[in-house]
């Protein structure tokens, strides 16, 4: 979907058939929080051809949805809310176009359910995320900042900082972390597989 225009014929029904297999919720009644975690490629910015291509893109972040989650902006007496849209990038900033261009699409998705208070303008907040220091771990601190943001409660920016800093510390940080974390996804893909 992140590839097609509005003017493309395919728009509309692609829209609606992400809608409807995600089962979004009305955001305004929803006492669930749903949080959708999306894998962002560097390649998103490309054409759709290119898109098409196994491989194109170089570099992966992580966006996290809080579906539910609605913020004041500024200050809370304003009364302006939005969406929960977090990147953790490990390579800071480098994919923060392509973030910010799938956030607006997810927007597109949800332009009916939201309240009529809410701000329609989409806001990605850059996070605080591990860095990298080759140029090949990029997919691992993602998945791992995944890992680490799916035990948050309450919601907030600090706390999805502080839970990714933590677990990568905790994980062995720049010495181990990456290479840990492959290991475990090659063992539970050995066990998933039964071997």
């Amino acid at each position: 979907m992140h590839q097609l225009t509005e003017d493309d014929e395919d728009y509309e029904d692609e829209l609606s058939n992400l809608c409807a297999s995600w089962k979004l919720p009305q955001l305004a009644n929803a006492p669930q929080r749903k949080r959708i975690f999306l894998p962002i490629s560097d390649q998103f910015g490309a054409s759709r051809l290119a898109f098409t291509r196994p491989g194109g893109g170089n570099h992966w972040s992580m966006l996290l949805w809080e579906v539910n989650t609605l913020l004041c902006k500024n200050n809370e007496s304003n009364g302006v809310v939005q969406q929960g849209f977090y990147h953790f990038d490990s390579s800071s900033g480098l994919n923060k176009s392509a973030s910010q261009a799938v956030a607006k699409k997810l927007q597109k998705v949800l332009g009916t359910s939201l309240p009529k208070e809410v701000n329609k303008d989409v806001e990605v907040f850059e996070c605080n995320a591990p860095q990298q220091q080759n140029g090949y771990d990029c997919g691992v601190l993602a998945l791992g900042n995944a890992e680490a943001l799916s035990t948050c409660h309450s919601g907030s920016r600090k706390e999805y900082e502080a839970a990714v800093q933590t677990h990568f510390k905790e994980n062995g940080g720049h010495g181990t972390f990456a290479l840990s974390l492959r290991k475990q996804i090659g063992d539970d893909i050995r066990q998933l597989a039964g071997k």
